[in-house]
């Protein structure tokens, strides 16, 4: 596969954030991907969520499952990775 430009969404439901960061970067790993670093953090509760939110799903699957991750990938063809370079 012939990527340029990747990033992941990770919704981890732990009570501490740094064990939270290590979670996620498992799963990431776990997938194959190498977690080169994080862009940021936020901390988010039922209140940062409204049901219509596009990100509310993943976020409820968290909860339930303990976490949720959305991998975002483009090829190194795309004009905005070539814009890049």
């Amino acid at each position: 596969v012939n990527i340029g430009a990747a990033y992941v969404n990770a919704w981890i439901d732990f009570k501490e954030q740094e064990a939270a960061e290590v979670i996620a970067r498992f799963y990431i790993e776990d997938s194959d991907w190498i977690s080169e670093e994080i862009d940021k953090v936020r901390w988010v509760t039922d209140s940062d969520y409204e049901p219509d939110n596009e990100d509310y799903q993943y976020y409820m699957e968290a909860k339930e499952h303990g976490s949720s991750l959305v991998f975002h990938n483009w090829p190194t063809d795309t004009a905005d990775v070539q814009a890049k370079h």
